[in-house]
């Protein structure tokens, strides 16, 4: 489905309905498309004991929770590395260097 923001604007409880259902929706603008409405995602919340029980059957090593901390560790890492590559874009290298 495409529509102008005029169209959409009037029709647009068909719109989210249409969205809703898996359709494709897509606003224009003097014909070039600007907006596109997608069905929100619902997932379900994660059964950590379940994934534990999983790690054990698959003989993955850490099945404590150390493999969390170390997962923090490098999430903190690349947040850092990525405000300074914003900052100073030559830190890139250096950012790259510290992952191995």
């Amino acid at each position: 489905m495409q529509l102008s923001i005029r169209e959409a604007t009037a029709r647009f409880a068909e719109a989210a309905v249409a969205a809703a259902t898996g359709d494709r929706v897509v606003i224009t603008k003097h014909g070039k498309p600007i907006v596109e409405l997608i069905a929100v995602r619902t997932s379900k919340p994660v059964d950590w004991e379940r994934a534990m029980e999983i790690r054990k059957e698959l003989g993955i090593v850490g099945t404590d929770a150390s493999w969390f901390d170390e997962f923090i560790r490098i999430q903190r890492l690349a947040a850092a590395c990525l405000a300074s590559t914003i900052k100073a874009p030559s830190r890139y290298a250096f950012c790259r260097l510290a992952y191995r």
